[in-house]
């Protein structure tokens, strides 16, 4: 059985001074945005760890367990106040629940144990009737943890304009830069950092935007730039050096 992950912006109950904490992770019964239906009875109820981003190797940040009630799946967990992190977590969702709209997400991991293929509207669907759920973790970008494909260019789809294909990469970028501060900052935290593997990656990934944004700055050398494209070529610019400026 493959690990699976579900993200998900949660409706967050509440959050006590000694740690516990209340947050729906599912709507049961309809369909989820990547085509599942989870149903009633599903969950199995089990005591959970509370983890950061889905880091096994990270420090615990409490436990719990999901709850169905009514046509919600419930996290009712506990952080473990005597840990650093469990502090800054649960200071941060009493923040988030104080200060509304709340903009915390959240993931849960599971396996599955029994599902089935159906049709609804002419759209064949995945029934998820068992599960395994192993853990949940509070995530600054939910849609970062693996949740489907982002994009795929059919063959002999026309090509996007440079502006609407710039935007694009734009936000994954920065999805990026957030998401590698946050693990660097939890792991930092314990005395670790990013593998070197990681950071070799990331470094990869700074450089090809560099090039991006050179390329762009000679295609601009022949006619004048539009505000746009003078706008895009800074803001790769900007990207590539917050994405490198801690390597």
């Amino acid at each position: 059985m493959k690990n699976q992950f579900k993200s998900f912006q949660s409706e967050i109950k509440g959050v006590s001074d000694e740690g516990e904490f209340e947050a729906v992770i599912a709507t049961l019964g309809v369909i989820d945005s990547d085509g599942d239906i989870i149903e009633r009875g599903a969950f199995s109820g089990a005591t959970i760890a509370i983890q950061p981003a889905h880091d096994s190797r990270a420090l615990s940040l409490g436990k719990g367990r999901v709850v169905e009630v009514g046509d919600q799946a419930i996290i009712k967990a506990k952080f473990n106040l005597e840990t650093q992190s469990g502090r800054e977590w649960h200071s941060q969702l009493k923040f988030d629940l104080a200060n509304p709209p709340a903009v915390q997400e959240w993931s849960f991991g599971f396996m599955t144990l029994k599902d089935e293929m159906a049709t609804r509207d002419g759209k064949t669907i995945r029934l998820l009737k068992k599960l395994k759920e192993f853990e949940v973790s509070p995530v600054l970008l939910g849609a970062g943890m693996g949740t489907g494909t982002v994009s795929v260019k059919n063959k002999g789809e026309k090509s996007k304009r440079l502006v609407d294909q710039a935007d694009e990469i734009l936000s994954d970028v920065d999805d990026m830069i957030v998401r590698v501060e946050e693990i660097r900052v939890m792991r930092k935290a314990k005395g670790n950092d990013l593998s070197a593997d990681r950071i070799d990656q990331i470094k990869r990934m700074g450089a090809k935007l560099e090039s991006v944004s050179v390329q762009l700055k000679n295609m601009f050398n022949d006619d004048a730039p539009t505000p746009e494209e003078m706008a895009i070529t800074e803001t790769l610019v900007r990207e590539t050096q917050l994405t490198m400026r801690e390597n």
